[in-house]
Parts: C-alpha cells; sequence; structure tokens
C-alpha cells in the first residue's frame, strides 16, 4: 500500500479498511497512508486490519482510525494476544497472525478519540506477530482534548519483541489508558 486509502461511511464515522498479504509465506509493505478515521463531530474513527505472513509498516506510512466520538481500531499482524481469547478481540472475524511484524522508526498510527475537540475514549491499537516484532514507531490512542479517557495499545511478539518506539494513551481529562508489552521475556536495557 503505497498511495492512499480512505473509508469514511455515509454519516461521517469512521469506515472499515482490511488489506493482506495472505498467510502463507506472503508480505505486505505499507507505505502510504490508510485512513479510517471520521470526517465529522460527535462520530467514531473506524477499523483498519494489516495482515500477512510478514508486515512492515514503513517509515513514510500514517495510519489513522480516529474520532471526536471514540478512537477506532487498528490490527497490525493480528488481534489482541495473537486472538488467542475471542471473548476479548477486537475484531468480530479472526485476524490472521503475522509471523513478522515490523513497524519502522517515523510510521505514525493513531486511534485518537476526540482530536480537535471531542471528548471520545482513545481507541485500540495492537501490533503483534507470532515469532518477531520490530516496533520502532509512534502509537497515539488518546482521549479526547475535553474529555474521555487513553486508550488500550498492545505491542507484542509471542517470542521476541523489540520496542524501541513510543506510544501515548494519556488524556487531559480522563484516565491514562494501557500499554502491553507481552513477549515470552523481557529486558529492559
Amino acid at each position: 500500500v503505497a498511495g492512499t486509502v480512505a473509508a469514511q461511511n455515509a454519516d461521517g464515522s469512521g469506515g472499515t479498511v482490511e488489506v493482506t498479504g495472505g498467510a502463507t509465506g506472503g508480505a505486505l509493505s505499507v507505505s502510504g497512508t490508510i485512513d479510517a478515521s471520521a470526517t465529522k463531530p460527535a462520530k467514531a474513527g473506524g477499523k483498519i486490519v494489516a495482515t500477512a505472513a510478514k508486515v512492515t509498516v514503513a517509515a513514510t506510512a500514517k495510519i489513522s482510525a480516529s474520532g471526536t466520538a471514540a478512537g477506532g481500531t487498528v490490527l497490525i499482524g493480528g488481534d489482541r494476544h495473537g486472538g488467542s481469547d475471542a471473548s476479548q478481540d477486537f475484531s468480530s472475524t479472526p485476524v490472521t497472525n503475522a509471523q513478522q511484524t515490523t513497524v519502522e522508526a517515523g510510521a505514525q498510527i493513531s486511534a485518537d478519540g476526540g482530536p480537535g475537540g471531542g471528548t471520545g475514549d482513545g481507541g485500540h491499537v495492537v501490533v503483534w506477530s507470532n515469532e518477531q516484532t520490530d516496533f520502532a514507531g509512534a502509537i497515539s490512542a488518546r482521549g479526547g482534548d475535553l474529555g474521555g479517557d487513553g486508550g488500550f495499545v498492545e505491542t507484542s511478539g509471542e517470542q521476541h519483541l523489540a520496542f524501541t518506539g513510543t506510544v501515548d494513551t494519556r488524556s487531559p481529562y480522563g484516565a491514562t489508558g494501557t500499554l502491553l508489552l507481552d513477549p515470552s521475556n523481557v529486558t529492559i536495557n
């Protein structure tokens, strides 16, 4: 995905974008813009799913599912905890897990809940792989400028995770959100 893909519903809420490179040996590279943000006030962000056996989010990528009523959902390489518990998944349909996921420095992912004066809660962002996740980008799942709580962000590699990026789940008027780092072993260096 090198250009711009945008999905908004007729009522101004965010739409749904799903891109895949296939589950067995396929690759997906996102270097452009994927936008499922709300375009009207008091509307929620949409849903973005990007997965393949190998997923790369390049330094030039901008992925957004923000909305003033609530942040949306961005799933890169898999769902919450790798989709191991359907009752906690953010997608109503199973998301194929990547084996390797890379988010390069400079890449921007957002699911903010209320930019520009909104009061929504931050959304949900998951960056997952079954083997190796290298995360050096920036994720924002902030609560609204005038209210709302921060969102939920998971950056996990079931076996290995290299986390050198930034995550912002703050909220000026609500509770700070959650960042989950969930590899097999943790080394703070």
